[in-house]
Order: C-alpha cells, then sequence, then structure tokens
C-alpha cells in the first residue's frame, strides 16, 4: 500500500487490471438461466477499463492480455450468433467511446494540432534504447530475479513454484477442466489460470525490456494475491509464510514509508 501510494501512473494501472479481472470474473445467473452469462453492462465496462488502463500505461496490456482473451474465449462459448454480433461490439464501442475522450483531453492539454494517441507515444519512446539510456539500463533478469523479491519477498518464491505446477493439485476440489464446464470450484480454477496468466505474461514482456523498475511490477500484486489464498498453501506453509511476510512488509514499511 505505501508504494501504490507513491508512483501513481503504476497504482492507476494496479487497480484498473484488479477491476477488470473482478468484472471478467463476474458470472450472472437468474432463475431463468441458472447458467452464468455475459451481460451487456459487463461488455461495456470490460471495453471502458480496457481503454483507460492502456491509456494510463500502455504495459498494461502486457497484464490485460490473459484477461481479455479469456472473456472472449467466454463470449465465443456462451453466446448465440447474433449475442456474438450485439455484445462485442459493445466492448468496442465502450472501448472507443473511452479512448476517444481521453485522446482528445490530452490533445487539448498539449495545446497539439495532431491527435495525441498517449500509448503509442510511451510506446514509441521506450522502444528506443537510446531514450531508456538516460533512465538507465538493466539486465533483462531484473525484474525476476531482483524487483521481484524487492516488492514482493517471499510470496516471489511461492508464485514462481505455484507457476510451474498444475492448477489441480492444489486448487482442493477443482476437476480438471473446471474451466471449460460448470463446476462448483470453476471461478476459483479460473481465477488461478488467469493469475497464472497475468504473472507468466506481463512479467515475461517485461523483462524483454531493457529498462527495468520495481513499480512496473506493481499490477502483479493482484494475481499474486489470488495464487497467494488457496487451501493448498495454508495447508502445508501458512505459519511459517506468515510469520516471514509480516516480518518482510514491517521491515519494508520502515524503508518505504519512513526512512
Amino acid at each position: 500500500m505505501v508504494l501504490l501510494n507513491r508512483p501513481f501512473s503504476n497504482a492507476m494501472e494496479t487497480w484498473v487490471l484488479a477491476v477488470l479481472l473482478r468484472i471478467v470474473l463476474y458470472e450472472k445467473r437468474t432463475a431463468k438461466s441458472p447458467k452464468p452469462s455475459i451481460s451487456f453492462l459487463q461488455c461495456l465496462a470490460v471495453g471502458a477499463l480496457s481503454a483507460l488502463g492502456i491509456f494510463t500505461r500502455f504495459t498494461f496490456v502486457c497484464f490485460a492480455c490473459p484477461i481479455i482473451f479469456y472473456f472472449g474465449f467466454k463470449m465465443i462459448r456462451q453466446l448465440g450468433f447474433f449475442g456474438w454480433i450485439i455484445k462485442p461490439a459493445a466492448t468496442y464501442l465502450a472501448f472507443l467511446m473511452v479512448a476517444s475522450d481521453i485522446m482528445d483531453r490530452d490533445t487539448e492539454f498539449y495545446s497539439s494540432i495532431a491527435s495525441v494517441l498517449t500509448p503509442w507515444n510511451a510506446f514509441s519512446y521506450n522502444s528506443q534504447v537510446e531514450n531508456l539510456q538516460e533512465h538507465g539500463l538493466h539486465p533483462r533478469w531484473t525484474h525476476g530475479l531482483v524487483n521481484m523479491f524487492i516488492l514482493y519477498g517471499p510470496m516471489t518464491l511461492m508464485a514462481y513454484f505455484l507457476l510451474f505446477t498444475k492448477s489441480s493439485e492444489w486448487v482442493v476440489g477443482a476437476s480438471s477442466d473446471a474451466v471449460l464446464v460448470d463446476d462448483p470450484m470453476a471461478k476459483a480454477k479460473t481465477a488461478v489460470v488467469l493469475s497464472k496468466g497475468i504473472l507468466g505474461f506481463g512479467l515475461g514482456l517485461l523483462s524483454s525490456a531493457p529498462h527495468q523498475e520495481p513499480r512496473f511490477l506493481l499490477p502483479l500484486l493482484v494475481p499474486l494475491a489470488l495464487l497467494s489464498d488457496n487451501p493448498w498453501m495454508r495447508e502445508h506453509y501458512c505459519k511459517q509464510l506468515s510469520s516471514l511476510w509480516i516480518f518482510f512488509n514491517g521491515t519494508l514499511l520502515v524503508l518505504f514509508g519512513v526512512l
């Protein structure tokens, strides 16, 4: 929470990712339709949040890709022909409306004649090594072996262990095809799979960049929190990790928040 109060754009990126994941995992059920369905408002929210996240930081794409892919997969499975036309159109429309509004505000703020497309400008700037040299160049392993431990300490080891472990082995009661069927544990299994996807995809893509700061990994707090809250970890390592986790956070609270 101390770090989320410092870099505004990274904190905003983290909150938008958390809300987007929550909305995508939401399943609407009614008496007439006991099977989960995607609502029209859900589509609008996904489109709007995706645009807001991308215009906050272009790296939002790295974290949100697994969520958007899963949402599109849900659409294909659950919606009929007309639903497949209308609801995706609502998602695209919401994305374009929010993106256009932010682009107009950016253009007005910078008093530019040409339209200002902030994500593209940021990507273009960061894709040039000579620009990044002014901020510092780092080895490609900095995120994975240094920054993750600075931010998340012992949770990093747990995350790496769970990332390469079959999910159904430690999600109690989850069947191997829980993501694809209406299973009681499907939502938990889906959250785990998406969290692993966000962690692997986001960390992997950001590690390919030559400039690596710890704050860039703040959005990974969302999947790490979901991965750490599982019955398997509570049963085997709860006491050991809890003590280590309290000590680590207390130490970093003093270092980053007081000193």
